[in-house]
């Protein structure tokens, strides 16, 4: 069976930055085969986002088949504080702490930096307020990601405090993805995916040769270690380059290309089929095949470069 390579994205994420609607839900649209949401009404939103921008009815289609509300592979879940605490919160105290912690300190430097240091018992109920909601929707944002990835393995998009906590519970998170190494090579190429239209997101997700680029950036992970987005950059300029050279060489003209056309013009007219004309479409085919398995990469870059240049 053919992996599927799947993300999840919390309500929070969905609530304070529009996403997938924005420039990185683009991205992580190229990437993986389903984004799973901590929310139920997915559909419902795309359903208006596609009627507002015009979408043509193929791409709403399809994003509505690779969009998935977390319903689908929990049924019973709720997003509710109850259901939070009686099946999550006991098992894990590590995290509960850890949510906490980080909602009260980012909470705290984001009331300094606006300059509205609580002062009066109302303004510190309202500090209070909004360090036990951000702490709540941590803890069920990680709750839900954690509860998907015993079923399958899950890559987190997470907030900017959504990852401080994973990068606290779980030193794995810290490390680069292939998504993150593809993040980069795509942005090299196009940096303003606002620019781009989703009929033209999910052209380029349905181009034959995207798996083959998504195994060149799943073999590039392997390869990095530096987190310096120029390092990749410069990684993807170089293979590029000198896998083009090597593509040149395998499209040259065969040296007996002449003599094999000589020897087809002196086989006898009336057979049904030229055995070696055969032979020779069947060998075509073939090398046209296995030079995409190779190449199809760089005919990816191409394609996203054409959109770069419209």
């Amino acid at each position: 069976m053919k992996k599927k390579f799947r993300g999840y994205a919390s309500f929070v994420r969905s609530w304070q930055e529009e996403f997938p609607f924005n420039s990185s839900g683009k991205l992580a649209t190229l990437w993986f085969d389903e984004i799973i949401f901590q929310i139920d009404h997915i559909k419902g939103a795309t359903d208006v986002v596609a009627q507002w921008e015009d979408w043509d009815s193929k791409t709403l289609k399809d994003l509505n088949h690779l969009w998935i509300p977390i319903t689908k592979y929990q049924p019973k879940y709720r997003f509710s504080i109850d259901y939070l605490e009686k099946r999550f919160i006991a098992e894990h105290p590590d995290l509960e702490e850890t949510a906490f912690r980080i909602a009260h300190k980012e909470t705290k430097k984001e009331v300094e930096k606006q300059k509205r240091k609580p002062k009066s018992p109302q303004d510190h109920y309202v500090f209070a307020r909004e360090v036990s909601y951000a702490y709540l929707g941590l803890l069920e944002g990680v709750n839900s990601w954690m509860t998907l990835n015993k079923t399958f393995p899950c890559v987190f998009l997470p907030l900017y405090r959504e990852n401080l906590v994973i990068q606290d519970l779980f030193s794995v998170a810290t490390k680069k993805t292939p998504f993150d190494i593809f993040s980069e090579a795509i942005n090299s190429r196009l940096p303003d995916l606002n620019n781009v239209t989703w009929d033209e997101i999910v052209e380029l997700r349905n181009n034959s040769c995207f798996n083959n680029f998504r195994e060149k950036m799943i073999h590039l992970h392997k390869m990095v270690h530096s987190g310096d987005i120029n390092s990749v950059k410069e990684l993807i300029d170089k293979l590029q380059f000198s896998e083009m050279k090597e593509l040149l060489l395998e499209l040259r003209p065969s040296p007996h290309k002449f003599l094999v056309k000589a020897i087809i013009s002196k086989i006898p007219m009336g057979l049904p089929i030229n055995p070696i004309s055969a032979l020779l479409n069947t060998h075509k085919i073939l090398k046209e095949k296995k030079i995409l398995k190779k190449y199809g990469w760089i005919y990816f870059l191409i394609e996203i470069e054409k959109i770069q240049n419209n």
